[in-house]
């Protein structure tokens, strides 16, 4: 898909999965084939504002497409604090997009811990989900089966 204009369906999602909070669903629908119905394939860039709040970490702030067949996919993207907008990539048919923040969840990781930001990323890349909802549980000994 080269070029085209892209108009969001916006709408109020409610929280999803463990922490998200403050999410906004936005519908899209990419048409990538030609008009004799050949896939061409092609990617949209999506631009989405978001205001950043006073204690809010720009690193979490995401956008997340789930596809028609109800797969969820985290996706690249970027926010621009300056400017107010989160722009994501997107490709496929169609999709729905969630523009939401997730605030930092573990009350056990101090900001000022070494680790602090090596559990920040391992979180927002969904590679942990912590040992409950809000503990990380740092100084806990890791069994083969939590790995």
């Amino acid at each position: 898909m080269t070029g085209g204009t892209v108009a969001p369906e916006a709408g109020a999602v409610a929280d999803s999965g463990n922490h998200r909070v403050g999410a906004q669903a936005i519908g899209v629908n990419l048409d990538d084939k030609n008009k004799n119905g050949k896939d061409i394939g092609g990617e949209v860039t999506l631009a989405l504002p978001y205001l950043l709040g006073e204690d809010q970490d720009p690193k979490r702030v995401t956008v997340r497409e789930t596809g028609e067949d109800g797969s969820e996919n985290k996706g690249e993207s970027a926010f621009d604090a300056e400017a107010g907008i989160v722009t994501a990539s997107a490709s496929g048919d169609s999709g729905s997009f969630v523009l939401s923040y997730a605030p930092f969840p573990y009350k056990d990781v101090p900001r000022d811990s070494y680790f602090y930001d090596a559990v920040d990323w391992a979180d927002r890349m969904g590679i942990t989900t912590g040992t409950g909802p809000d503990t990380f549980s740092p100084y806990a000994s890791c069994t083969r089966a939590r790995s």
